[in-house]
């Protein structure tokens, strides 16, 4: 309504009372500029508001507007103070997905009455309320310890919701979005056929009882000596971990190598909880056509089956892929 009786000039009339002084003329023309006002407000109030208000003060502009004001700012507190207690009363039912929803519902709602609460207060209040479930436990305790996401409890429900989407029975039992040295579970087993006393099994199918190495270890072609080559060594073992990263979208897929000697090797600075740049350092990988260096060294924070880890000392290595 304000926005409406200051297009059409009538916003004064029904802040400032009639002046005393006012000529013969100007007073004709405030009083109909005061009706057409007292009619622009009566239509757009409440039923409720109009037995209230409208009725006792329909000649007077200034009168109306002015209980009109104290009527709807009474009704603005009580509004805050229901939207200020439902979030007080919202707790986590064990449904992740209905707490997520709920709360930017309720966040909405806050915002809206302007009623504002500081954001890593409001952050940690959202993981606070999921510390009682155990399968979230953990996951908590990681993102709290990322002190850029505390610091946007939008960040925070994004986070929750990847989680969610990730543990869902639809998706993979290991996401490749949150996986350390992960190995490619897709390639089906290769089955090993063992043999007794130099005797060709016959369950074998890849080779006939001529060609058998355990019958004609003549055959066996020789082994080929590599102690020559400098060659890196590493190894790969399936072990789930989720990464605390500052970033809401993943457009690639994440990747960490275990150089498996003094240092984890990341590819990007957003895995790091602590960041320090340092004098670049060339990582020998026992092949000279590519070479790896590093530019920093930080720490980063994985959760592993039931521990949080903290990796220290580790490498950023932009090159790595």
């Amino acid at each position: 309504m304000t926005i409406l009786l200051r297009f059409k000039d009538l916003l004064d009339i029904c802040e400032k009372p009639i002046p005393s002084d006012l000529s013969t003329t100007a007073t004709n023309k405030w009083n109909k500029s005061s009706f057409d006002s007292i009619s622009i407000n009566s239509c757009r109030v409440s039923n409720g508001v109009s037995i209230e208000v409208v009725k006792q003060f329909s000649k007077n502009a200034h009168l109306l507007w002015t209980k009109l004001e104290e009527q709807y700012a009474s009704k603005k507190a009580v509004i805050r103070g229901r939207v200020w207690m439902q979030w007080l009363k919202f707790n986590y039912d064990g449904n992740l997905q209905h707490y997520i929803d709920n709360s930017r519902t309720l966040m909405m709602a806050l915002e809206t009455v302007n009623i504002t609460i500081p954001k890593e207060c409001h952050s940690f209040s959202l993981l606070g309320k999921l510390l009682g479930d155990p399968k979230l436990h953990l996951y908590v305790e990681v993102l709290t310890l990322n002190e850029d996401l505390v610091k946007n409890p939008e960040l925070v429900l994004a986070k929750l919701q990847e989680f969610h989407d990730n543990s869902s029975p639809q998706e993979k039992s290991i996401s490749p979005s949150a996986s350390a040295l992960l190995s490619e579970s897709a390639h089906p087993y290769k089955i090993t056929y063992f043999y007794s006393n130099r005797k060709h099994n016959p369950m074998c199918t890849t080779h006939s009882k001529n060609e058998c190495y355990a019958e004609n270890p003549h055959l066996r072609p020789p082994r080929r000596n590599n102690k020559g080559k400098n060659q890196a060594s590493a190894h790969l073992s399936t072990a789930q971990a989720l990464i605390t990263r500052n970033q809401l979208e993943i457009n690639s897929q994440e990747l960490i190598v275990d150089c498996g000697a003094t240092h984890h090797m990341f590819n990007s600075p957003r895995y790091f909880t602590s960041f320090t740049q340092t004098p670049e350092i060339n990582i020998s990988t026992g092949d000279s056509a590519s070479t790896l260096i590093s530019v920093g060294m930080g720490n980063i924070v994985i959760l592993c089956g039931n521990q949080v880890l903290t990796l220290e000392n580790s490498l950023l290595v932009p090159r790595l892929n």
